[in-house]
């Protein structure tokens, strides 16, 4: 399905097909060109993580049929990311030899996925570092060290190329030993490769080493919605740390990712705890303006993002007087200014449309470095109302607001509810509005 680009709206492209456009900025009062290119930035292969195995010993998730599958769900793109070095990376056991701690290699799948890429389906080679803050004597073979024996956030850190020909792969990640790597030093290894930073499922208390030890705020975007589980309160927190980065100035950006391990597992099928969740579950839209790496990356800078499941989205752009003023990831100097938010999406059933504004304070911030203590956000819903009433459909909603400070983004489904496997939801990136330039 489907939405057709109009003067003031962006299309909506789940379909992989290519887009033409120059790299000049639009005219004034113009929507940019592109579209939108719905991927997933947080995959795991059989040839590069453990823990892909099905209950039957067989495996099933390679590069290859991640492909096929992304690809028959209206996906343009994939990251892999798979664990780095040490025993994440061996497919056949979950037992570390501390032996062969930081020695890599890392991106084996860095030539495959240049094959597996052309012009309707790009496969990026990534990685998940990995790092944790004890380890098991059962499982730990030849151990300098076991680590703290406590069970405390480190957090794993996806490292994304930023550019393809620049990015270096030489050498390992330092992520061993156990309770010897901090989070925020997974953020500068990355980043010294030229590489773009995801803090994966910042809060997923269940698993406490994987949450994020808030050790450095220098990371590039933040997971607010890890597949594993639906979408749970856990996604929610981190979307508020997400709000919370953008109150205070970073230029932070919010993905989602599936943490896919088991890649043919039916979309439709219930989420468990077991078999995780299916491939693109959720998505990550990127409005680039066409489906090469260098044009992703620059939408993706530009917080040009919804993050949905299939079958749902969400978008809206800002008007005035029959001009296009910006949309999802600008800041818009407009405080004080009546406009139109000109809202777009689609829905599988009756749901709700949100638009929700939070003010500059609207964040309390309880993040400190070694714990996962989420930050709390006070938001105001200026907008609600029921879409697609009686069966899936697409929605065209003209939402007129007085802008005021703060950020501004959209919702569809219950996203606003704290339980787990929430599923059809959507949700945008942040418009931030700033107050009116004074000539």
């Amino acid at each position: 399905m489907k939405l057709v680009r109009t003067v003031l709206t962006l299309a909506l492209a789940l379909a992989v097909t290519g887009c033409g456009g120059s790299d000049a900025p639009p005219a004034e009062g113009v929507p940019p060109a592109g579209q939108w290119y719905a991927g997933d930035f947080h995959v795991h292969t059989s040839l590069a993580s453990n823990d892909t195995r099905y209950p039957d010993g067989s495996l099933h998730s390679f590069p290859e049929a991640i492909r096929e599958t992304a690809i028959a769900r209206g996906m343009s793109f994939v990251v892999l990311t798979d664990h780095s070095n040490s025993a994440g990376s061996i497919v056949d056991t979950t037992v570390e030899d501390g032996r062969q701690w930081n020695q890599g290699p890392e991106f084996p799948l860095w030539d495959l996925a240049a094959q597996l890429s052309d012009a309707r389906f790009l496969m990026i080679d990534g990685s998940e570092i990995s790092p944790v803050s004890t380890l098991d004597a059962a499982i730990c073979e030849h151990c300098p060290t076991l680590g703290t024996g406590m069970l405390t956030p480190v957090g794993h850190i996806g490292c994304v190329p930023e550019d393809l020909a620049t990015f270096d792969r030489t050498g390992a990640f330092i992520d061993r030993p156990p309770g010897g790597v901090t989070g925020g030093s997974c953020v500068a290894q990355c980043q010294a490769r030229n590489g773009f930073t995801i803090i994966n499922h910042p809060f997923y208390r269940a698993t406490p080493w994987i949450d994020y030890d808030w050790t450095s705020f220098d990371y590039d975007a933040i997971e607010v919605w890890n597949g594993s589980a639906g979408f749970t309160g856990f996604d929610r927190q981190a979307y508020d740390a997400y709000v919370c980065d953008r109150l205070a100035g970073r230029p932070v950006v919010a993905v989602g990712g599936s943490d896919n391990h088991r890649t043919p597992l039916p979309y439709a099928d219930p989420v468990t705890v077991d078999a995780g969740p299916p491939l693109g579950l959720p998505m990550t839209s990127v409005f680039a303006e066409r489906l090469e790496w260098p044009a992703i990356m620059n939408g993706l800078r530009r917080g040009r993002i919804v993050i949905h499941e299939l079958g749902t989205f969400v978008e809206f752009r800002v008007g005035s007087n029959g001009a296009d003023l910006g949309g999802i990831g600008d800041t818009l100097a407009l405080a004080g200014t009546t406009a139109t938010l000109y809202v777009r999406g689609q829905s599988p059933r009756p749901q709700e449309l949100r638009i929700v504004h939070v003010a500059p304070d609207g964040c309390t911030e309880r993040r400190q470095p070694g714990s996962d203590v989420s930050p709390r956000v006070a938001s105001t819903v200026v907008h609600s109302e029921i879409v697609c009433p009686t069966d899936a459909c697409s929605f065209e909603h003209d939402v007129v607001v007085t802008l005021a400070s703060g950020l501004y983004y959209a919702t569809v489904g219950e996203y606003a509810t704290a339980n787990f496997n929430a599923r059809d939801i959507a949700v945008t990136n942040a418009l931030v509005v700033a107050e009116a330039e004074v000539n």
